[in-house]
């Protein structure tokens, strides 16, 4: 017994001392700056999806795309599914009729199989199949349960070009819906009214930035765990 309570204890104190560090280390990191203008930016991008079994949340993903002030002159999204077992690709296909009326900015394809002689692991194929379909300047990778504010990429996009780096990491605010997640993920610290807000969602979620800087020039594009760039070959 009396082991047990030790436990909870250090449990607890462990769960607590993350929980502290984390709501620490967010609230000190760097916000993107919301870009007033309305003019696309001088370059190509594409956003690339993969998906497998994500027919609950592709149409979310989709429709807050339809939304977004359009980021770059020439524009794409990708839609690469990954073989899946449930209606991902024909939402995507209905989506693209209903919401997109039929655009080729909105292109769906099949990954197709996975080399057997090669270990690819996760959404690691659709990814990469996806990424030799494309020549743009930028590519976003993102998830296909995400959820993107209007001005999200755009600001992204501003912040990669103007910072000259060829990798934009972006972190979003995780919603959490048990205490659990609510201790372990980093939650949006509440600001004195009067400051504005920045927001980047993925179902209303802030964005902390990191960025990298490489040797040479290479492919654009945002690439994540949730969202993120990166330059042509990078």
């Amino acid at each position: 017994m009396f082991f047990l309570l030790l436990l909870s204890i250090f449990t607890f104190i462990s769960a607590l001392g993350t929980f502290i560090i984390e709501r620490y280390s967010f609230s000190n990191a760097p916000f993107l700056k919301n870009i007033n203008s309305e003019k696309p930016i001088e370059t190509s991008l594409t956003i690339i999806i993969p998906a497998y079994n994500e027919e609950l949340n592709i149409a979310k993903c989709l429709k807050s795309l339809s939304e977004i002030k359009r980021p770059s002159v020439n524009f794409k999204i990708l839609v690469v599914d990954d073989l899946s077992t449930d209606k991902t690709f024909l939402e995507a296909k209905n989506l693209k009729e209903n919401i997109f009326k039929n655009s080729k900015e909105l292109e769906i394809i099949s990954s197709g199989k996975r080399p057997e002689d090669k270990n690819w692991v996760g959404k690691n194929w659709p990814c990469y199949v996806g990424s030799k379909k494309i020549n743009s300047e930028w590519i976003l990778f993102i998830d296909a349960d995400v959820i993107l504010g209007k001005n999200c990429i755009y600001n992204a996009l501003f912040k990669a070009r103007e910072d000259n780096v060829d990798l934009l990491s972006l972190a979003p605010k995780v919603n959490c819906n048990c205490l659990a997640e609510w201790m372990v993920q980093p939650r949006r610290r509440r600001r004195r009214k009067g400051r504005r807000r920045k927001r980047i969602r993925r179902r209303k979620r802030k964005t902390r930035i990191s960025t990298r800087r490489s040797r040479k020039r290479r492919r654009r594009g945002f690439y994540t765990f949730q969202v993120q760039f990166f330059h042509d070959s990078f």
